[in-house]
């Protein structure tokens, strides 16, 4: 299985230098951060920019096939408009690097609508209208908008978005497209229920997308496996050996890339083997 650490695990650095230092210690997939996407859409012509970017990529042997959209779009907020406007942009921008899988938000924080706070069934057809026209936007290509399990965090206290499969399946059913997806988030749903198999086995092969990340239940710490989080690796694995899951093994672990980059290479080696560890039996 293809696997990967997503880009801003090297914060601070160039689209093409953090490229570098993956190739550097091994790693030949990646998903492309929001931060490094927002950094080639500053350059100018998506096409142009987004072309070049592909061919940096393949004279290192690497190549993006997983990437997260614009981070802070959100579908349901009161500048929804201007958001699904920006959100093709880079869509075009992914799809000319050859991204295939994109990671987007389900929306709904408080603080994009006068802080009200909305129910799922509420935001449900925001969510459906927003997601309806991306996939349109995308209808002749092979694209999928895999949207992520996700919490709001407002004042102190974490609500849920989209948490379960069944609430997945309700927008699912509402947009009723071929290219949208899930990206499964293991920390998101960590802090709400342990049951990871449960949906993996749920989902299925609409499963497209993984932020694999770790934490203790309370707080979303984003550490790698087997550190001081509580999720149990050994039924995640299983249940994705068991789907036939074989898109991009993809961890997002900001809780680690706080400390000076050797430290970060450094441990960069060691996640090499704690992936093949996690894929062992895959």
């Amino acid at each position: 299985m293809r696997y990967s650490v997503w880009s801003n695990y090297f914060n601070g650095t160039s689209p093409e230098e953090a490229v570098d230092l993956f190739v550097r210690h091994g790693f030949r997939y990646g998903e492309l951060a929001d931060e490094h996407g927002a950094i080639l859409l500053q350059r100018g012509d998506i096409q142009k920019t987004g072309k070049a970017f592909k061919e940096y990529c393949e004279r290192k042997g690497f190549a993006y096939i997983q990437g997260h959209l614009k981070l802070d779009a959100d579908i349901c907020g009161k500048d929804r408009r201007k958001e699904i406007e920006e959100l093709k942009e880079w869509i075009d921008l992914y799809d000319a690097i050859g991204i295939r899988n994109m990671v987007i938000h389900p929306g709904g924080d408080r603080v994009n609508f006068d802080l009200k706070e909305r129910t799922f069934e509420e935001l449900l057809p925001l969510r459906a209208g927003a997601l309806k026209e991306l996939c349109e936007y995308i209808k002749d290509r092979d694209i999928y908008l895999c949207l992520e399990n996700l919490f709001e965090e407002y004042d102190g206290r974490i609500y849920p978005q989209v948490v379960t499969y069944e609430e997945f399946e309700k927008i699912f059913e509402a947009v009723d497209d071929p290219h949208l997806a899930i990206c499964f988030d293991t920390g998101h749903y960590n802090l709400f229920r342990d049951d990871h198999d449960v949906f993996i086995l749920k989902a299925k092969d609409k499963l497209k997308a993984l932020h694999i990340a770790d934490n203790e239940g309370y707080s979303d710490m984003h550490l790698m496996p087997y550190e001081r989080g509580t999720i149990r690796w050994e039924s995640v694995m299983a249940a994705l050996k068991t789907i036939g899951y074989d898109e991009l093994f993809n961890l997002e672990i900001p809780g680690e890339s706080r400390c000076p980059l050797m430290i970060k290479e450094d441990k960069l080696d060691y996640i090499h083997k704690l992936i093949d560890h996690l894929l062992k039996d895959l």
